[in-house]
């Protein structure tokens, strides 16, 4: 696959592809998110009805996407994730069904037990036992990142996550395997019936499963912990002390990470947002 540098000709590449691979297909929205990545482009196609045409930009994304689309979204069961219809691995598109419903709108107990038990799913599919040097791994991110964006933390935040990144390395190394890795309620669809699905699986690989919770921890738990029980709930679970702990701590490297990325693609309002996280996992661990 040759990468695309401009959304723009991402799209435009998208638009020659559909009509050169889909004739008849009729373009129906754009559903690109504004920070660049990807292009995702709804379509009314004659052969296979209502489908999501999506060109990532970065080589590394289609093939988390494609992969997972093929290997591990069937066995979430019919209709709990988009079934691949199409995949050009030279032009770097993919076609999907377009599953019934809005994203980012599950907001109830019920969506987020769903959501558990899809996670579930997903975690139990390949399981890869624990990841060790959590200390190590944190540190060595930290670093980069700081190369990457010099200036943009204080000393004091800095000490902060990597005293995080230190205290990590106390606990016992975490379970780790198959996971989505972006998994929050903007990548759920939820159907006027109620039905939840997980979408966008760009990122999915094997990695740390608190991956899959820690957004939300600090975000859509914070207020309404009765959305976290009926997570684990469907999930099966509990966390762990240990694991709760471990999340505090990534919480700092999840800021700083949530800070950078904000700059560099221009959204203050998610700038803040990772700001604020640090200051919460400040708290948390002041006596």
């Amino acid at each position: 696959m040759t990468e695309t540098s401009t959304l723009d000709a991402a799209r435009d590449r998208t638009r020659d592809f559909v009509r050169q691979t889909r004739p008849g297909a009729v373009e129906r929205a754009d559903l690109s998110w504004p920070n660049g990545e990807s292009v995702v482009l709804e379509y009314d196609d004659p052969e296979a009805g209502p489908v999501i045409v999506k060109h990532h930009l970065k080589a590394s994304a289609y093939v988390s996407e494609v992969g997972a689309l093929r290997d591990w979204a069937p066995r979430l069961g019919p209709g709990r994730a988009p079934t691949l219809v199409a995949a050009d691995d030279e032009a770097g598109i993919m076609i999907t069904d377009r599953l019934p419903g809005s994203a980012g709108t599950a907001a109830t107990p019920d969506a987020y037990h769903q959501a558990g038990r899809i996670t579930a799913l997903l975690h139990g599919i390949e399981p890869a036992g624990t990841q060790p040097d959590q200390a190590g791994r944190m540190l060595r991110k930290i670093d980069q990142w700081l190369r990457r964006a010099p200036g943009l933390f204080g000393p004091a935040d800095v000490d902060l996550v990597r005293s995080c990144a230190e205290a990590a390395g106390e606990l016992p190394d975490p379970e780790a395997g198959s996971i989505h890795d972006d998994n929050q309620p903007r990548n759920w669809v939820l159907s006027p019936a109620g039905r939840l699905a997980m979408i966008d699986f760009a990122r999915a690989k094997i990695d740390l499963y608190l991956h899959d919770v820690e957004r939300m921890v600090f975000a859509e738990w914070v207020d309404r912990p009765e959305l976290a029980d009926a997570f684990f709930d469907g999930y099966g679970r509990r966390l762990t002390d240990d694991e709760t702990a471990l999340l505090t701590y990534r919480g700092a490297l999840q800021a700083m990470g949530t800070v950078i990325w904000a700059r560099e693609h221009g959204d203050s309002g998610y700038e803040q947002h990772g700001r604020r996280l640090l200051e919460q996992v400040r708290r948390t661990l002041s006596p």
